[in-house]
């Protein structure tokens, strides 16, 4: 039997259909799926970072599932981890940390956890990509669709574009 693996997932539902890609292709590599990060070897953390209260929000859920670790591997990936890049590591002991854009790079980073190793995948354009991921959709009978990934506007108050990209 493979690893359990959880996801918690914030923010818009884009995050969600990231997360969504991620639990599909760890499903599909023998890992097993759980909604549950207690019975979980490794919790992946989806956050935004997008307002204050997102980003409060998802450094409270880090710091909560670190304090509970005992042995799990956390990987810390999305817009939080896009924004605050190596800082991520004094939030909370994480394993890995991933920006946004790709879910098939999380996927790996999955696979290549080594202990007491931290790894950091960040680019600032974003791991965009126009590769198509199999999904398991979690709020069925409903699911959200995608229709872009970031914003080619770049308002002074708005961090969607530095987040997301193009």
């Amino acid at each position: 039997m493979g690893k359990k693996v959880s996801i918690i997932s914030l923010g818009c539902a884009k995050n969600l259909v990231d997360s969504e890609n991620i639990l599909a292709l760890l499903g599909e590599d023998k890992f097993v799926i759980t909604d549950s990060y207690k019975e979980s070897d490794i919790v992946i953390i989806n956050t935004c970072a997008f307002i204050k209260d997102a980003v409060d929000e998802s450094i409270r859920v880090i710091k909560e599932i670190a304090e509970k670790k005992n042995r799990k591997k956390i990987i810390v990936c999305g817009c939080l981890v896009q924004r605050f890049k190596e800082k991520i590591f004094k939030i909370a002991d994480i394993d890995g940390a991933i920006g946004t854009g790709d879910p098939g790079k999380v996927f790996e980073l999955v696979k290549t956890l080594k202990d007491n190793k931290k790894i950091l995948l960040v680019d600032d354009k974003t791991f965009v990509t126009n590769k198509t991921y199999p999904r398991l959709i979690s709020t069925f009978p409903y699911a959200y669709l995608k229709i872009s990934e970031g914003c080619n506007n770049k308002c002074n108050y708005c961090l969607i574009p530095y987040l997301r990209g193009n």
